[in-house]
């Protein structure tokens, strides 16, 4: 089938609302030693965006969302390739999705920094944390958005299906350096972690299917 990809002048502005606060901490008893921690929550509703070929199709055949059915398009005659009924043409346009979005989490950072003999050192600790990354309304999985589409709730944690990686969110990243320097030398180490993910069985499908060719 072929996509078609356009804009709409029907679509209107988004909007956002940002809550932050947080604090710094640098004990007098510690020279050196700093601490910092920020929690954050970002809303957007009316979020604008546009569906990928993929969701149209589930959203109409799997989910039954008359919307999403009538961006796709037939070829009842058969003229095209002689399929008459095959999908002949899906319609994705930008539009405002009323479940928005909201992600909420927190970080933080300890530095400390101490001199020797031997030079400068510096150890530094910084670390986010993701609470939720998902639908507006902090919805849980199963739960109807305000679009009336299904929501997969939390996604932090958890691998995006289809995706290898990219589409994913953390739980937790960490990353912890070490670092040295003496006059006109210096070098640094860092170790960073990131937690498990949680894995939807449509990736090892997906891939046992292009390894297999069924």
């Amino acid at each position: 089938p072929v996509t078609i990809w356009s804009s709409n002048e029907l679509t209107q502005p988004e909007t956002s609302e940002s809550v932050s606060t947080g604090f710094v901490y640098s004990p007098e008893w510690i020279d050196g030693l700093g601490f910092s921690m920020d929690w954050y929550k970002i809303e957007i509703s009316n979020f604008i965006s546009s569906l990928g070929v993929g969701d149209i199709l589930t959203r109409c055949y799997t989910q039954g969302i008359d919307s999403a059915c009538a961006l796709v398009q037939r070829d009842m005659s058969g003229s095209l390739n002689g399929n008459p009924g095959e999908i002949s043409r899906i319609l994705s346009t930008t539009a405002n999705f009323k479940g928005g979005s909201h992600i909420e989490g927190i970080d933080w950072n300890v530095d400390y920094r101490f001199e020797t003999t031997a030079g400068t050192w510096r150890v530094n600790w910084d670390s986010a944390y993701v609470i939720y990354n998902g639908d507006l309304g902090k919805l849980r999985d199963g739960e109807v958005t305000a679009d009336g589409v299904i929501s997969s709730g939390n996604s932090a944690g958890y691998l995006t299906a289809a995706s290898s990686g990219g589409g994913t969110t953390f739980r937790l990243k960490s990353n912890v350096t070490l670092s040295w320097s003496k006059d006109d030398w210096s070098a640094s180490l860092t170790a960073n972690y990131q937690s498990k993910q949680d894995e939807s069985c449509v990736n090892v499908t997906s891939v046992a299917a292009i390894v297999t060719g069924k």
